[in-house]
């Protein structure tokens, strides 16, 4: 991408009841170009991969991930195929951004899902995004209190990505203006030299059922399939087999760690778990010798978990 860009200043003349129905409701997803589709399309770009990676990693086990603080900001590096991307998140100095990146939920991945696809179905660079249209895309029937809380963290997860950049230039891809003191209604913006580059990459099918699964951290399952589904989708397997390791699977979505940290035995499970689900949702088709897989868990004899992260998965699009 081309070298840090100064973002010009947005118009706030739009005040948040324009954004109201004519009858003073707010306005519905329709009325704000925000409508909602059964799949969403992501560009397979590097910089986006890198993103959904970084967001992957972060959170509670975030320094096990490998994020770590920088002067002014938290890093990561991210390998996409042979090519290193860095990826910064910013704050008001080292602490401030740490202790965002330590925040970050698997909400994050379902607001980039929303937002990105948006974008490449609508064709432009700004749009307007209520933190309700990503709860209602997600099915979320929550209300009173509870739906408040979960807008409020949607608008906290769609302001990160606003401090989120790339390689040595530190190049933004979004900016992000909210435009009420509730931070549930936004502005965002995607730079011009990302429009063009992601307009030439190729489009990955995301099935919605994604962002359906739930994102609290004690879901551990679900949080798993949501993060192993959005891998695959990224990786090309909406639209062609694709056949990665257990072991290359764990790296991409940012928990290979927990091995380390003897607790195989409850990941492998999680992970079987969360393969299932993909497939009995008909997200994908996850083919392996699931007699010789259930075997090796099973017994779990010495040497297992090498065996497990060598065993191979193959992955295609359900009929």
């Amino acid at each position: 991408m081309a070298g840090s860009k100064s973002w010009p200043p947005f118009d706030l003349s739009l005040a948040p009841g324009d954004l109201s129905a004519p009858d003073g409701t707010a306005g519905n997803s329709a009325a704000l170009g925000l409508e909602t589709a059964p799949e969403a399309a992501l560009p397979a770009h590097p910089s986006l991969r890198a993103l959904v990676g970084a967001l992957m990693a972060a959170g509670p086990a975030a320094a096990a991930a490998g994020w770590r603080q920088g002067q002014d900001c938290a890093r990561i590096l991210q390998r996409i195929g042979l090519e290193p991307v860095h990826v910064r998140l910013h704050g008001q100095g080292a602490d401030v951004a740490w202790r965002d990146v330590c925040a970050i939920s698997p909400l994050a991945l379902d607001v980039v899902t929303v937002v990105v696809g948006r974008f490449q179905a609508t064709g432009g660079e700004v749009l307007m995004v209520r933190a309700a249209d990503v709860l209602d895309a997600k099915g979320c029937r929550r209300w009173g209190g509870e739906r408040q809380a979960l807008e409020r963290q949607v608008g906290r997860e769609l302001l990160r990505l606003g401090r989120i950049s790339f390689g040595v230039a530190e190049q933004p891809l979004f900016q992000v203006t909210a435009l009420d003191e509730t931070s549930t209604r936004f502005v965002v913006a995607l730079e011009a030299g990302v429009r063009s580059e992601w307009a030439a990459a190729p489009l990955c099918p995301v099935s919605p059922q994604l962002l359906q699964f739930d994102h609290r951290l004690n879901r551990g399952a679900d949080v798993l399939a949501k993060k192993v589904g959005l891998y695959f989708s990224l990786a090309g397997a909406g639209s062609r087999p694709v056949a990665r390791s257990v072991g290359a699977v764990l790296k991409g979505v940012g928990v290979l760690a927990e091995l380390r940290q003897g607790r195989g035995g409850r990941l492998a499970d999680r992970f079987e778990e969360a393969v299932l689900r993909l497939d009995e949702r008909g997200v994908f088709a996850i083919g392996h010798n699931r007699a010789w897989q259930r075997s090796l868990l099973d017994e779990r004899v010495k040497g297992w978990v090498s065996r497990w992260l060598a065993a191979e998965l193959t992955v295609k699009p359900c009929d």
